[in-house]
This record gives C-alpha cells, sequence and structure tokens, in this order.
C-alpha cells in the first residue's frame, strides 16, 4: 500500500529481512555462489513473518536511501526426536534496516529483537529436563543446577541479531560481505558472531570466485560436572549427572568454517551453470552444520568436503 512521501506499507506475510540477501537468497540465480554461507545465513533460519513493515525510499543525490521498520511474529522448526517436533517461536518482533545504495556500492545495517518460545510435542524432554533442574538447584549446595535450568530456559527470554553488509559490483569485479552478531538470554540458542566474503570476476559469461567464511560462538556450550555435598541420598547422587549430562546435550556448539572455490556460467539470458567445492571445517566439540553426528559432536578436527553441480533459472 502506497502512502506518499516515499512511504509504503505491507501487512501480511512477508520475507524476513534478517540478511542483505533475504530478500532474493532463496531465488539461485540472483546468487553468484550455489548457496548463500551457511556459516551466517544458517544463525536465522526463519524465512517468513507474520505482521507488518513500513518502507521508506527517498535519493539523496546520487545516494538512494531505504528504511524499513518491521513488526511482528514468526517460528520455526528447529528439532526433532522420538517424541516429536521442537519448534521456536518469535514474538513482538522489533527490527529496524537501513541501506545506501551509490553505483556500484551498496551498504545495509539492520537489527531487531524479539521474546523467544518453544512448543512442540518435542518439548516434553526439554520440559522435564528443566523441572528436574529446578527441583534438585533448590537443594542447598545445589543451586548451580537453579542456574544451569533458568539458562536454558527459552520462554519469555529477549534474543537480538544484528548485521552489517556491503555489495560491490563493478562490471567485472563482484564483492559480496557479511557481518552478523546474535544474542541471547538463553543458552538453548547461543550467542554467535560470523561473517563472509565472497570475491568473483566477470569474464564475459563466466565468473570464478571464492568465498569464505566462518562462525563463532561466544556463549556457553558445555557445564563442567556438579559435585553433590555429602549426606544426599544415592538417588540425588545418581540423578545430579544425568541432568547435568541431559543439559550439556542440549547445547550444541555449531562453530566452523568453509572455503568454497567455484564458477558460474551464465549460458542464457534465463539460466546459469555453476560448479563449486567447498571445504567445511569442523573443530572438536562441534556439530558444525551437520546433525546427528555421532557422540553428539565431533571428537576431532573434522574436514567435510562438498562437489556441487546445479543449475538455477528464471521464468
Amino acid at each position: 500500500m502506497k502512502l506518499g512521501g516515499g512511504f509504503d506499507l505491507r501487512l501480511g506475510r512477508i520475507g524476513a529481512p534478517f540478511f542483505m540477501t533475504s530478500d532474493f537468497r532463496n531465488v539461485g540465480y540472483t546468487n553468484l555462489s550455489v548457496r548463500t554461507p551457511f556459516d551466517v545465513y544458517g544463525l536465522v533460519p526463519v524465512r517468513s513473518f507474520d505482521g507488518g513493515d513500513l518502507l521508506y525510499k527517498t535519493d539523496l543525490g546520487e545516494t538512494t536511501l531505504n528504511g524499513q521498520l518491521w513488526l511482528g511474529k514468526s517460528g520455526v522448526r528447529v528439532s526433532q526426536n522420538a517424541q516429536g517436533d521442537i519448534d521456536l517461536s518469535l514474538s513482538n518482533i522489533a527490527g529496524i534496516n537501513l541501506s545506501a545504495e551509490n553505483g556500484p556500492l551498496t551498504v545495509r545495517f539492520g537489527t531487531m529483537k524479539t521474546r523467544l518460545g518453544t512448543n512442540g510435542s518435542g518439548t516434553a524432554g526439554l520440559n522435564t529436563l528443566l523441572g528436574g533442574l529446578g527441583h534438585l538447584g533448590a537443594m542447598p549446595g545445589l543451586e548451580s543446577l537453579a542456574t544451569m535450568g533458568n539458562d536454558l530456559n527459552v520462554n519469555g527470554k529477549l534474543a537480538t541479531f544484528s548485521g552489517l553488509g556491503a555489495i560491490l559490483d563493478t562490471g567485472n569485479w563482484v564483492v559480496n560481505t557479511e557481518y552478523v552478531k546474535r544474542k541471547s538470554e538463553t543458552t538453548y540458542v547461543s550467542d554467535a558472531n560470523a561473517w563472509y566474503a565472497t570475491l568473483g570476476y566477470r569474464i564475459e559469461t563466466f565468473t570464478p570466485y571464492l568465498s569464505f567464511s566462518n562462525r563463532k560462538l561466544t556463549s556457553v556450550t558445555s557445564y563442567a560436572p556438579v559435585a553433590v555435598p555429602p549426606g544426599y541420598p544415592p538417588v540425588v547422587q545418581g540423578t545430579v549427572p544425568v541432568l547435568v549430562a541431559g543439559v550439556n546435550g542440549a547445547l550444541k556448539s555449531t562453530a566452523e568454517s568453509t572455503s568454497a572455490l567455484g564458477i558460474r556460467w551464465d549460458a542464457g539470458k534465463n539460466y546459469d551453470v555453476k560448479a563449486e567445492f567447498q571445504q567445511i571445517r569442523v573443530p572438536a566439540g562441534s556439530t558444525g552444520a551437520f546433525s546427528d553426528v555421532p557422540s553428539g559432536a565431533y571428537m576431532v578436527d573434522t574436514k567435510v568436503n562438498v562437489v556441487s553441480l546445479v543449475v538455477d533459472f528464471v521464468f
């Protein structure tokens, strides 16, 4: 809905604008590489939100300025277990994005905050764990269990996400880069910093490119064993390590870094062919981007090679 004066209003289900290329990241043809760097874009796997946004656009000399204020709610399925699905909800989302375009250069900054929650039948195990931590954490000498439970609890906790990015396209040289930071009040959603840089050079219809990305976690990903004071019955002695193991099982490190070498061939006016070699490096103690890792995490530094060949097209 056009409001005049450079303002537009949208209501309904809208693409979630967390990243610089959120508006078109699912359209492979618009991306230089085979896929957007997962080290960065995997931090917020939310594709859309329900609500509204207010858009503003104006020209300042040769520079075009864009602003976006967005409000709403969303959710995403984060995992599954034997009991069912575990969904993460985002409520009271409030975000703002600002960008400036001048010739071949576009710079963007965005930030948002939200309240988190969990739902789904798969949360039964997590809720049982939190209940056990709260119960034993009320006992003298075991207060650290209550602290773990409060840290792990998701419902009502604040989370924020911010990013700064730039795109430079001179016709031959293409540079995409972005730095993002995720923070939350729950250890279930870890704090993380991530970045990527992609460099390409067009030679007629061919564009070879290099890409590097990295994700680093900055919050607690495991707790040390808790010593049980003397005098507690065997059932408490045996339950405490089980609870701590349960907490550590819920806290997974996804730290990793990725290097990619590829080439894009614009074979026609509405389709391209891309070939890419990726090497993903996962440090010991992390699962990286992978699920169902034996022992819950890689025991040693691990390298995973990925070869991709894709065809992208638009109608």
